[in-house]
């Protein structure tokens, strides 16, 4: 069995060298050298859409259908598909709360310290749009083949503009119900078994909730590895 990786947007240098590192073979965006990628290609080998991608037109064993990446793709999207699961709107008058958007590497997100007392509410007009109430907690990078985690990471401050995350496995988010709330997530998304998808999570003391869901998350090699090695399992 061969994994594929099929991309909607550039990698990152680490990502590639990520996946390519755990085996897996990163598919070209450029269609005639992809399609020698994947001359001889078996029923057998493994595609993970990294995004919302064209289907490539072969018969293997697909994860992330374009449904699944749907179901997450933007903030209003995952509203509407577990809206139990991620911070509620915010209703009350000084509640503090986050206008997110379509975006990557958290693009159109911004925070505002009070809903205001007399605007009459509403769901954002821009599609793709939504409000989440600000909620204060540890924020985790949690990994995902089907509903089994494989890694996690927790967000440090960012250092010159750039995000940190520190490596804390799947042991460093055993309690808090990190672990349930993402196995709900999954389950909630089409085809969720055959998904590899990266979730934001916020957590506290007394809750935790999904933030966004990422189904191009960026990986190191021991990252790609242990995803690879959990496809292996399920379809051999």
């Amino acid at each position: 069995m061969t994994v594929f990786v099929h991309r909607s947007i550039p990698l990152s240098q680490e990502s590639r060298n990520g996946w390519m590192g755990s085996g897996a073979v990163v598919l070209s965006r450029n269609v005639q050298r992809r399609a020698r990628q994947l001359d001889g290609f078996k029923e057998s080998d493994v595609v993970i859409n990294l995004g919302l991608v064209p289907a490539l037109g072969v018969n293997g064993i697909i994860y992330n259908h374009s449904d699944s990446v749907r179901a997450t793709l933007t903030p209003s999207a995952i509203r509407k598909t577990m809206p139990d699961l991620i911070p509620p709107l915010p209703k009350e008058p000084g509640t503090p709360y986050w206008v997110k958007g379509p975006g990557e590497r958290g693009h159109n997100k911004t925070f505002y310290p009070a809903w205001p007392k007399h605007v009459e509410w509403a769901l954002p007009e821009e599609p793709g749009f939504d409000y989440q109430t600000h909620i204060e907690g540890t924020e985790f990078r949690v990994i995902t083949v089907g509903d089994m985690v494989v890694q996690s990471y927790k967000k440090l401050p960012p250092i010159d503009g750039v995000r940190q995350w520190e490596w804390v496995g799947v042991k460093g988010i055993k309690d808090g119900g990190i672990i349930p709330l993402v196995k709900r997530a999954v389950a909630l998304v089409p085809n969720g078994n055959k998904c590899v998808f990266g979730w934001d999570v916020i957590a506290n003391q007394t809750s935790a909730y999904i933030i966004e869901g990422n189904s191009s998350p960026g990986v190191s090699a021991e990252t790609a590895q242990r995803i690879v090695k959990q496809i292996s399992k399920l379809e051999n």
